[in-house]
């Protein structure tokens, strides 16, 4: 099995993963729902994830999860596309109002917005279970 999981096989699929940029298509030119998006993403992710899950992969696989969380959490915050869109989607997902105004108003990019403690709070791994996006790690048991 460990001749199957190489460092190549996983490093083409960590590629062609981040070559999609967050985007809903492989162009990265569509716009789609956000369900669509997470939709895509499990489609493309069930088959290599099931082939790499039974190798010697789960550290990678844990981290792929929190980029692929990030870059997800990147393209929400992007929908809102105004500072008051991103205040208010952080109100309603549970942010203190100056917490949330906090984050709206900064000038820094979205991806770096989108590892802000607010934007990780608002957008935890139970928020991702209920948009419908597979769990890419195992549990520990």
């Amino acid at each position: 099995m460990e001749r199957v999981a190489t460092m190549a096989n996983l490093k083409r699929a960590w590629e062609r993963v981040r070559a999609n940029k967050g985007s809903c298509g492989v162009d990265g030119e569509s716009v789609a729902a956000y369900g669509e998006v997470i939709g895509e993403v499990n489609r493309f992710a069930a088959g290599w994830l099931e082939y790499f899950r039974l190798a010697a992969a789960k550290k990678w696989l844990a981290e792929t999860e929190g980029w692929l969380r990030r870059r997800l959490r990147c393209y929400r915050l992007k929908q809102c596309k105004r500072r008051i869109g991103v205040a208010r989607f952080l109100m309603e997902r549970g942010c203190r109002e100056d917490h949330a105004w906090m984050l709206a108003m900064r000038r820094k990019g979205w991806y770096r917005k989108s590892a802000s403690p607010q934007a990780t709070k608002a957008m935890d791994s139970g928020w991702f279970r209920l948009q419908g996006l597979r769990p890419l790690a195992l549990p520990s048991v």
